[in-house]
């Protein structure tokens, strides 16, 4: 490869990667946290498993996916239907919560606000499971 198509090469993956918007990267930090704070407190708890770190990493790509969906809609509506922001929004606040959990699993400290938020949003998972259970 030639240093004109090495260059040009390099210039599309720029233009490509500074097209994604910021709350996109924000997200792929937010996914690769999870990931690392995940598989240490799963090794931490001696529970590693690679079969529950594929569906993991499945559901992850297919969260990218969704989000990618997303911002499609709303290039196809000319922005009329906020769809890639919003539903990325979402997932980002998901990751979050996933990422508080795992630090609570690890030992590190977590604000009591946010502690007693996350008993109350596990709380609501279960009725919510329990529920979909009988139907």
């Amino acid at each position: 490869m030639g240093n004109n198509e090495r260059a040009l090469t390099y210039g599309s993956l720029v233009a490509v990667m500074l097209a994604i918007p910021k709350i996109v990267w924000l997200l792929i930090a937010a996914i690769i946290i999870d990931v690392i704070t995940g598989v240490t407190a799963a090794a931490m708890a001696g529970t590693v498993s690679s079969s529950a770190s594929r569906v993991g990493m499945t559901k992850k790509s297919i969260v990218l996916l969704i989000v990618g969906f997303g911002y499609g809609i709303e290039h196809a509506t000319n922005g009329a239907i906020p769809a890639g922001g919003t539903i990325t929004s979402f997932y980002v606040v998901a990751e979050g919560i996933s990422i508080l959990e795992n630090m609570g699993k690890l030992g590190i400290p977590i604000a009591p606000a946010l502690r007693r938020s996350l008993a109350v949003l596990n709380q609501s998972q279960e009725v919510r499971d329990d529920n979909s259970d009988k139907q």
